[in-house]
């Protein structure tokens, strides 16, 4: 009994280690900052480096009243950041939003303890390093190839390897790393309650919201809101560098959206892996929009292991990774990659 109890507690202590930024509070909370013009940029900055930055011209004369999430020292709404108007104009802090903090955290707090403290998933650029382009494997080969044609004129091999070697590091260097975000929508089934994770790496696209719950591994990163506003439409982003930065929000989907015994009315699933409750995994394949969940395949039943960490015992478990945009879809140059998964608990 006494080795049980040592286990379970071991156990307990790794998910509590394991979840890291799903225990912090929300890095950011919304606050107002008051505008007077002209203006061509606004920084607010606290003490340990975070802030935001606002690119926003404003004329002579113009004002705007802006609300925006902030990087509160700590996760609490407290200190005031210096402020610097460039441009002419004034700029204001004129408060947080307490009301915002509060709402938050009781909606937080109404989420069930397995939900709020589940692993976190890591961004999809930290799962491996990148495979390097076809061109440059290709002019890898070609310039041993050659080198090795002339290898009994050392000097015309070495001029080919060194030429060679230019030629993969410049076609390696021109190619264009696609960023991925990942958002993971996690669920529980014994709740019907479910929240909306979205991964990203030192970049993340964000709206501001009253729901939007912000936290970053490593925990205490300086993390930066920036707002522009390139085509007359306010863009807002969170930077951290070297940082994986994390939002959160919980969602309100319809009642049975994914149970063993009715058909899928969440989306498409290209993939699906179903737990028992004795820990074994089966793989199920491709899961249709409306359709009842599909029988085991055969074969390793288990799902990637980046998506499958330390999960409770004892309990159903479903994990599948959503459809892409359709084919007609196409991503905007520039745009990231969005990679979409499913994980329920108590399925």
């Amino acid at each position: 009994m006494r080795a049980r109890r040592l286990a379970s507690g071991l156990v307990l202590a790794a998910l509590a280690a394991s979840s890291g930024p799903a225990q912090q509070p929300s890095r950011t909370h919304l606050a107002t900052v008051e505008l007077a013009g002209p203006l061509e940029r606004v920084e607010l900055d606290f003490p340990e480096s975070s802030g935001a930055t606002l690119e926003l011209r404003l004329s002579k004369g113009e004002r705007r009243t802006l609300t925006l999430p902030l990087a509160a020292p700590g996760g609490a709404p407290q200190a005031i950041p210096e402020v610097r108007a460039i441009g002419g104009g004034t700029a204001r802090f004129a408060g947080w939003l307490q009301s915002d903090v509060a709402r938050l955290a009781q909606e937080w707090e109404r989420l069930p303890p397995g939900l709020r403290l589940r692993p976190r998933p890591p961004a999809p650029e930290s799962r491996g390093a990148p495979e390097p382009p076809a061109a440059a494997l290709l002019l890898a080969c070609a310039g041993f190839l050659l080198a090795l044609r002339w290898r009994s004129r050392a000097i015309r091999a070495l001029s080919i390897g060194a030429l060679a070697a230019s030629a993969v590091f410049a076609a390696a260097s021109r190619r264009a790393p696609v960023r991925t975000i990942l958002r993971l929508l996690e669920g529980d089934g014994a709740s019907g309650s479910w929240i909306a994770v979205v991964a990203a790496r030192e970049h993340l696209s964000v709206q501001p919201s009253p729901a939007l719950r912000v936290q970053t591994q490593p925990a205490r990163a300086a993390l930066r809101v920036r707002v522009s506003q390139p085509r007359g439409e306010l863009l807002w982003s969170l930077e951290a560098a070297r940082t994986t930065i994390y939002q959160t929000e919980v969602l309100e989907l319809a009642s049975g959206a994914l149970t063993r015994a009715g058909p899928n009315r969440l989306g498409a699933l290209a993939a699906a892996w179903v737990r028992e409750a004795d820990g074994e995994w089966t793989r199920r394949g491709r899961w249709e929009l409306g359709e009842p969940l599909p029988g085991p395949l055969p074969g390793a039943g288990d799902p990637p292991g980046w998506i499958n960490p330390a999960l409770p015992l004892g309990t159903g478990i479903l994990i599948g990774e959503l459809d892409p945009a359709p084919s007609g879809a196409e991503q905007a140059y520039g745009e990231p990659r969005v990679e979409a998964w499913v994980r329920v608990v108590g399925f």
